[in-house]
């Protein structure tokens, strides 16, 4: 198994920076402590970053890498190529927040936003 991991601030955490992990490009990051089948314990150095070895071992399996600043955009990839089968009338999204604003007009057309 593969998937992709990312360095992302978790909330509780004052702008530090911690492993997330996805299975697929399509799910949502989760800090890797939800991951415990694939999480090992963190070394114990003090100050040290959360999650450094998981990424070593997971890097070391075929894991993807992923840029801090290119996690939010690898998210709306997906969603642009689910947007790929609207009719040529309708201006399909180019970004996570448009889907969202057009969701309620895509799930009926009918209605008027």
């Amino acid at each position: 198994m593969s998937g992709q991991l990312c360095w992302l601030p978790n909330f509780s955490s004052n702008g530090k920076l911690a492993l997330h992990l996805r299975l697929e490009p399509f799910h949502p990051w989760k800090p890797y402590t939800a991951f415990p089948g694939l999480c090992i314990p963190d070394y114990p150095i003090a100050g040290g970053s959360k999650g450094w070895a998981t990424c070593q071992k997971l890097l070391s399996t075929g894991w993807t890498a992923i840029p801090t600043n290119r996690s939010r955009s690898s998210f709306d990839e997906p969603i642009n190529s689910l947007m790929n089968g609207l009719s040529a009338q309708e201006v399909p999204p180019t970004s996570y927040n448009e889907l969202i604003h057009q969701l309620p007009f895509l799930l009926d057309p009918e209605s008027k936003n």
